[in-house]
């Protein structure tokens, strides 16, 4: 079954329209996997992330509280933000700054990611490996 048809003047009011609030002070989506506005498809979350910051993420858009589907402006962040955090993360568990380069000479400014909780790793790598095992060797 299709949701009620939301008229609103703006996006910010169309996405706050599909959303639920609940414990832990979670934001859920509730509406289609897109929100359309203007005859434009948006992201819920990016559209959270916009809300929160003024401007237009760059990257995916996850939540970094853990909880799928949540779109808490305070709880999204673009790869940048992401990276940023764990990057903090990393230095707070007094591990090392993460390489410039892995071990296969992949650039790690554009390559590098962490994991949530602050272990590097290489990007490309990962997926050489997920899609070439050979590679990855």
């Amino acid at each position: 079954m299709n949701a009620p048809r939301i008229y609103a003047d703006t996006l910010e009011e169309k996405w706050a329209a599909r959303t639920t609030r609940t414990e832990g002070g979670h934001l859920l989506w509730t509406g289609c996997l897109y929100l359309r506005f203007d005859n434009i498809l948006h992201k819920p979350a990016r559209v959270a992330f916009t809300i929160r910051t003024g401007r237009e993420p760059i990257g995916y858009v996850r939540p970094d509280c853990g909880l799928r589907g949540c779109v808490e402006p305070t709880h999204v962040e673009d790869q940048p933000g992401r990276a940023t955090t764990r990057a903090a993360l990393r230095a707070v568990n007094g591990l090392p700054p993460r390489p410039p380069v892995c071990v296969h000479g992949h650039d790690q400014a554009g390559h590098g990611r962490y994991t949530t909780d602050g272990r590097a790793y290489c990007n490309t790598c990962l997926i050489n490996s997920r899609t070439r095992p050979e590679a990855a060797a």
